[in-house]
């Protein structure tokens, strides 16, 4: 973690502790990630288990999660069909060899390969037996008394899964980026019956492990906390690239500066600043900016002459949003 980093998650927990914070939720763009890369193929996934069903199960899992998420177009297992001439490999090797990223490229028309590798595809069953039994000695009969209760079953069902998955992007014919997903799921159901058999747990893991995948391998929206007092603030310049935070200005005295702070999780999203009067919906100024995930602070200067600061309009508000939702607001004074 870079000073930044660390700067903001010292800020962000005094800020947690003391309830100042607003949760929001914003887009997580992964590394390789660029708005160019719209397509991908998936074949099928390599199986180092003992259960047959496992690479069928796990890359049929990974394909409907992926094209539920929508962030590219997928190319399914059965759309690899060989051409005239043109051969389909089994099993491409995890290992995403520019050879195989090529064929596939080949094969789907596609700008990304994402292999993957299940390891663990297990379920599991535990039963037990008991009977809860003792002796009392109630006061009314004087003498001690054996009691004993029905036998209880319980039943413990299991599914565990073990698998990754790696996205190559493709670029000239060559690989341009190659990430490695990683997830690990287990599902339990207990009870006398459980809910769900070894099985369903067993599916039910394939299906969040295939979540997790594409969690990390796609944009998805995650909650961020952002803390309140440090997102917006208002200053003015007073020599040396000093600023002086304030909520009071003069209107001959120089730019306002506002000065926005955000979590690294941020990163890659759109924002805006708006300034409006008190009460009134009209807009005065709108400023876009995308954050950076290593910007510890962004400054952006407004001149006292857009607000217009005329006889009964010299209190305005500035705001921050995200995605049209506002996050903060500064009520501010141009003199």
């Amino acid at each position: 973690m870079n000073v930044a980093g660390k700067t903001f998650f010292i800020i962000s927990a005094v800020c947690c502790l003391a309830g100042c914070t607003k949760t929001i939720e914003v887009y997580r763009y992964p590394e390789f990630y660029s708005t160019d890369l719209k397509s991908v193929t998936v074949p099928p996934f390599e199986n180092n288990t003992l259960d047959d069903r496992a690479a069928a199960c796990l890359t049929t899992q990974f394909v409907k999660a992926l094209r539920t998420n929508g962030t590219y177009r997928v190319t399914a297992p059965d759309n690899l069909a060989p051409g005239p001439g043109r051969r389909r490999p089994a099993v491409i090797p995890s290992d995403g060899g520019a050879a195989a990223a090529a064929l596939i490229e080949e094969a789907g028309g596609a700008q990304a390969v994402i292999t993957g590798t299940v390891t663990t595809f297990t379920s599991a069953q535990y039963s037990y037996r008991w009977r809860h039994s003792g002796y009392g000695y109630p006061r009314r009969l004087r003498r001690p008394y054996y009691w004993r209760n029905p036998t209880h079953f319980y039943a413990h069902n299991e599914g565990r899964v073990r698998a990754s998955a790696t996205i190559s992007v493709i670029s000239d014919g060559s690989i341009s980026a190659k990430t490695t997903a990683c997830a690990a799921e287990s599902v339990i159901s207990e009870g006398d019956p459980p809910h769900l058999t070894p099985d369903e747990c067993l599916i039910e893991a394939g299906k969040r492990a295939a979540d997790k995948l594409v969690g990390q391998l796609a944009v998805v929206r995650i909650p961020v906390r952002v803390p309140l007092e440090q997102a917006l603030r208002t200053a003015r310049e007073t020599g040396g690239d000093k600023l002086q935070f304030t909520d009071s200005f003069s209107a001959d005295a120089g730019e306002i500066i506002a000065v926005v702070s955000l979590p690294p999780e941020c990163g890659e999203n759109e924002f805006y600043i708006e300034a409006t009067r008190p009460g009134l919906d009209d807009v005065l100024l709108h400023r876009k900016f995308i954050w950076a995930k290593r910007d510890r602070e962004l400054k952006l200067a407004v001149k006292p002459e857009q607000l217009d600061p005329s006889p009964g309009g010299k209190t305005f508000v500035i705001t921050l949003y995200s995605q049209g939702e506002p996050i903060r607001s500064r009520r501010i004074t141009v003199k």
